[in-house]
Parts: structure tokens; sequence; C-alpha cells
């Protein structure tokens, strides 16, 4: 409203100003002071520039009538109000064309977006012309980042004839991410143009791989056997394909992959998978490095441990010989050099051996049994021995004053529930006499046959399953 005011008010003192205006110097403070709303040329607000052509008065008034222009007045003189009317009044035609050169941009700021770093931008064309009544000479163009906005394309000599136009192609090529910026600067005999140049570098697409877990320890593996496995994930967190992936092994005899599912390529936002069982070559620590690397990524690595632990050596074996008393019709086992030498001799007086035997572990080994020897003479005239692998039964004989603890004579191996023993070891049955004779007697063995004839005799089978009491080596 007050700039319509001013036309209405000021029109009719519409006049050229003193001949000692500079509307060069005018074009310059003009650009300085008044293009932030009056873009350069005049307009927008034509009619309200217009009251000023010619007119300085109009314009010192809207210096401290108008608030956007309050103060203007402290730092235009008034020799430079002169010199901006008197530009206005040539640009809007109240007089012929200066006779000095105008150079001007077809935009003030040129904005190119977001650009990936690392690419170049489509090149955005830039008009200068000259509005001006002489040929620009010395026309120089500089940017002050270079390196990032590129001038693809320069038809702009050094001059530039009044009333011509020329065009610059520009593009934006951004190094990394970022906001970037820049000053293209048209410098020419008597005057210069700046043109404010920006854009936004964004990240390039790029593959992240990574492996999980990124560590594991296998604990004691027994030389020569395999661990369970370990299951790794190897997943794309990027937002780019992963190429030339591959997986390194630095201890490939001892870790063992198996199940890869990840190929050369893996893409964006997926996942493969593989196994890793450890197998001890050697006893002591174990270790190694699985390293996944791709194309233009950093590699991602898993450490692996483990602890080969050496096979224990077999426990010692010997064989437990059966001997036969026909007066007592006792049986009687035993592996001890000595015993053996004595029964056949004869300095145990009555005993011959049945050409039955078993062997029987002389040496502690994880899981084994004790088996404990009892010797009793509280049947007089006959005497009689007992074996317990069990615990408890070794635990209650101990207990009975009838009964004489002659110590732990040697080892053997548990049979389960049903009698069934472990691989590598045979079932050894135990009969019992049931008090036959007027004293007790039991009798140990491995065969199936010797069981089956005792049981017709009516001896009955002690121990799980059908009588199995104790398991010893095959």
């Amino acid at each position: 409203m007050i700039r319509a005011l001013l036309v209405i008010l000021f029109a009719s003192c519409l006049a050229a100003p003193a001949g000692a205006a500079d509307p060069v110097n005018g074009d310059r403070v003009f650009r300085t002071f008044c293009a932030t709303c009056h873009n350069p040329g005049g307009s927008p607000g034509p009619d309200a520039l217009k009251s000023g052509a010619g007119n300085p008065l109009v314009i010192t008034t809207a210096f401290t009538s108008i608030a956007e222009m309050f103060n203007l007045d402290l730092v235009v003189s008034n020799s430079d109000v002169d010199d901006i009317a008197a530009y206005l009044f040539i640009r809007f035609g109240a007089a012929p064309p200066p006779s000095f050169a105008h150079l001007e941009p077809a935009a003030p700021n040129v904005a190119f977006g977001a650009v990936v770093a690392g690419t170049t931008s489509a090149a955005r064309t830039l008009a200068i012309s000259n509005s001006g009544g002489a040929d620009a000479t010395g026309v120089g163009i500089a940017v002050s980042n270079a390196a990032e906005f590129v001038i693809s394309a320069n038809g702009c000599g050094a001059t530039l004839a009044a009333g011509a136009a020329c065009f610059l192609d520009i593009a934006y090529a951004p190094t990394a991410a970022g906001a970037d910026s820049a000053a293209l600067v048209v410098s020419y005999a008597g005057g210069s143009l700046v043109v404010n140049l920006s854009g936004i570098g964004t990240p390039a697409p790029a593959a992240n791989l990574q492996a999980t877990p990124p560590l594991a320890a296998f604990g004691n593996v027994t030389v020569g056997q395999a661990s369970a496995a370990t299951t790794f994930a190897v997943t794309n967190t990027g937002s780019a394909a992963a190429s030339s992936v591959a997986l390194a092994n630095s201890n490939a005899v001892e870790f063992i992959v198996r199940g890869n599912t990840c190929g050369a390529s893996l893409a964006a936002g997926s996942t493969c998978v593989f196994q890793v069982a450890y197998q001890p070559a050697a006893a002591g620590t174990g270790s190694a490095t699985l390293t996944i690397t791709y194309a233009g990524g950093s590699a991602a690595s898993i450490a692996l441990s483990g602890t080969g632990v050496a096979i224990p050596p077999p426990p010692t074996t010997a064989v437990a010989i059966e001997y036969h008393n026909a007066d007592f019709d006792h049986y009687f086992v035993t592996h001890i050099a000595d015993e053996i030498t004595k029964l056949d001799n004869g300095t145990f007086v009555g005993w011959t051996r049945t050409g039955h035997k078993f062997s029987v572990y002389v040496g502690a080994d994880s899981g084994l049994a004790p088996v404990c020897r009892f010797f009793s003479a509280a049947f007089s005239p006959k005497s009689s021995h007992f074996y317990a692998a069990s615990a408890s039964e070794c635990t209650v004989v101990k207990a009975s004053p009838d009964w004489q603890f002659e110590g732990e004579v040697f080892f053997v191996g548990t049979p389960a529930a049903d009698g069934t023993c472990a691989p590598g070891t045979l079932p050894l049955y135990r009969l019992y006499n049931n008090g036959m004779g007027a004293a007790p007697n039991h009798r140990f063995t491995t065969e199936l046959s010797v069981w089956s004839e005792m049981k017709a005799l009516g001896w009955i089978p002690e121990g799980q399953g059908v009588g199995v009491a104790m398991c010893v080596p095959a």
C-alpha cells in the first residue's frame, strides 16, 4: 500500500537525475542492498521501482517509511541514492541504454539438489546477458570450488556484445557426502557478477558384510574327533549387492567348514550361512581366523579356538581264569598271577581249571567301576569268595561280620538297566547257587551256554536284564 502511494505522490516528479549521477555505480549499489527483495533487472515490484526512476527523493523517503528498508539511509549515501535513481531511470527505458556494458545472469542461484558422491549430475545451462549499451570486454569466469562444480561447456568468450547472451553448462560432481557450495564469478571490464552454486553429495550405495557370531570357542575336543558344528551367518547390511565374496580359512585342517551357502555375490539385506566343526589333529591349543572378503569393502572376520585333548591310552586288561572245586562244588575266578600259580601247582588244594575265562580291566579309567572281593569261612568246612561291582552292594557286604573285604581287585563297566553293555565290551553274567551245598557261591561267565546250563541246575541269575552283573573287555 505504501509503495502504491509513493507511486501516486511522486509520479509527477519523474525526471532524469543530475548529470553527475553514475548509473554503473547505481547498478552495483542496487545489487548490494536492494536485490534481495527486488531481483536484478527491477522486478518484482516494477511499479514501486519505477517511482524511484530518476527520483532520489522517492528512494530516501522509502528508507524511512517502508519497514523492510529502515536504516538503509545509514549505509547508502545521498550520492549512491542519486546513482540508484539514475540506474532505475535507464532500466525502465526512460533513457537510451547506457554507453557501458552491463552483464547479468538469468538466475542468481543454481541449486543441483542431491547427487550421489562420485558421480556427476546432468549439466544445468546458465545464460549470461549483456543488457548494457557497450560490449563487455575482458570477460573472465572463475568458480571457487571448481573440483565439484564443473563448467562442462563454456560459450562465453573474452567479449560479449551489447544486447547479446552467452551460455555456460555447469555440472555438480560431489567428491564426498555432505553439503557443497561455490561462487561462480563473471568479471569484465567495469564490473562483475556472482552466481551462487549449491548441491548435496549423498553416500554412494555400498555393500557391508557382517558376520555373526564374531567368534567361537569349541573347548576341549579329543584329538581326531569332530566337535559339534557351530552355525555362522553373513549378512549384507549395506545398500548394494556384495560381489566377489570369498571365504578364507587360516586353519582349514582343524576347523572344517560345512554347508556353506555363501556364493560369489550377496544381495543387499540378504544372509547366507555356513557351519564350522573343530577336529584337532594334535593335542594342544588350536586357532583359526575365517575372513570373508568382497569387492570394495572391509573384510569381516571370525575368530575360532579350541583345545585338542590327547586320546587316553586304553585301560590295561588281564585274563581272569575260572577254577572249580569238586569237593565244595564251588567256582572261583582270579587274574592274580600268584594265585593262578598256586591254584595250578596244588598249593591251594582241590582246584582245577574249567577251561573258561574272561578279560578284566586292571586299572582305573573313566566309566569303570572297581570290583570288591570278599572271603568268608563262616560256612565251614567250606569257604567262599564273592565279587561285587555295585558300590551299594559292597557297602552292605562290608558291614557283614561273615565276610572279609580283600580289596578292589579289578575294574569293569556298568551295564544298562536292560543288561546291554557299551561297544567294545561283553556282558558278564552272575549266577547264584541259592545256598545249595550249605554254602553260598557265585559263578561268573560271558557265555550264554554256561548261563543256560547253570540256570537249568537251579542257579539264580543276578544283575540287570537276564542277569548281567558287569561289562568286561571284549
